[in-house]
């Protein structure tokens, strides 16, 4: 067989150049995709640092900055998710295309890496002052969603006291489903200003969750410091 010639040794680097292309731009898109949802945990790292120091009392303005920038529903409810999902582009594809286009697009983002996630944030003010915050983070996996958050009021409810008979808690977990799909569930902490400092550390959200690359597959993942709490109210944990 006789070697290839030099013309056609130009033609194939020529073709090989052009198919470098596409693979460049779409490396160099995935890189920039991966980065955007770095960014976007830090964003909400950054939020939820500022929304665990507020106390019952502050001014309602200091809520209202520690949500800056955040999509808000009458100025009632507010929620946070990663920059590349903010154009609701899957939710046209759902409307406008098929559900099973949106869903297998869904899927395709966690292979990926680019998972959705949603932080959510409500408040109540009474004269200017804060008087309850609560705040939810889910994580949507490949195959169960996980969640976590915590809620900042007075006092517990009685409902959730009525679940501890002769146990007089400033502090609560409870647990909450999560019906989205693919579905999960997730726990929320309720502090008091009778909290004690390691309960209130139970609240505290791992944001690393968030990072490409880093999954939490649990609650108690996402809510490192929750297990005491979780054994001081007998609470059966699930696995």
């Amino acid at each position: 067989m006789s070697l290839p010639t030099s013309k056609f040794r130009v033609r194939l680097g020529f073709v090989l150049r052009l198919l470098l292309i596409p693979v460049l731009f779409l490396v160099t898109l995935y890189g920039v995709l991966l980065a955007l949802q770095t960014y976007s945990a830090w964003e909400a790292a950054r939020a939820l640092d500022k929304l665990q120091r507020l106390q019952l009392g502050d001014p309602a303005a200091a809520f209202t900055a520690a949500v800056s920038g955040w999509r808000s529903d009458r100025d009632e409810y507010y929620w946070l998710q990663p920059i590349i999902w903010r154009a609701d582009w899957d939710g046209w594809l759902y409307n406008h295309i098929s559900p099973r286009t949106a869903e297998w697009v869904r899927h395709l983002s966690v292979l990926l890496e680019l998972r959705f996630w949603r932080l959510q944030a409500s408040p109540r003010f009474e004269n200017g002052r804060i008087t309850y915050v609560s705040t939810t983070l889910l994580v949507f996996n490949r195959e169960e969603s996980v969640g976590g958050g915590w809620e900042l009021m007075s006092s517990v409810p009685e409902r959730y006291l009525r679940a501890t008979p002769g146990l007089n808690m400033p502090s609560f977990v409870a647990w909450f489903h999560i019906t989205s799909n693919p579905g999960g569930y997730g726990y929320r902490v309720i502090v008091t200003p009778r909290s004690s400092p390691g309960d209130v550390n139970a609240r505290q959200i791992k944001c690393t969750c968030l990072l490409p690359f880093r999954h939490c597959r649990t609650p108690l993942e996402l809510l490192p410091n929750l297990s005491p709490l979780l054994e001081k109210q007998n609470l059966v944990m699930r696995h």
